[in-house]
């Protein structure tokens, strides 16, 4: 009974000890993972505008060619 006593702390000291050494990892993984996704959100947040934008200028585009036909 008394080795289980003791094997618990030394699997629980064991066990902090690893947390402890791997959390600077840990945290480092999970902060590329959110660079990443922020510049991915960053990236489709810009393409949606600049696809936009064109279809906009596009559309002035065929109207002002419109209006040059029907009044030309």
């Amino acid at each position: 009974m008394q080795i289980l006593k003791l094997s618990k702390p030394i699997y629980l000291s064991m066990w902090s000890d690893l947390v402890i050494q791997a959390s600077p990892v840990l945290q480092g993984s999970s902060f590329r993972l959110m660079a990443f996704s922020a510049f991915g959100a960053v990236f489709v947040t810009l393409r949606i505008a600049v696809d936009a934008v064109i279809q906009e200028a596009h559309e002035i585009v065929l109207c002002v060619r419109l209006h040059m036909l029907l009044f030309l």
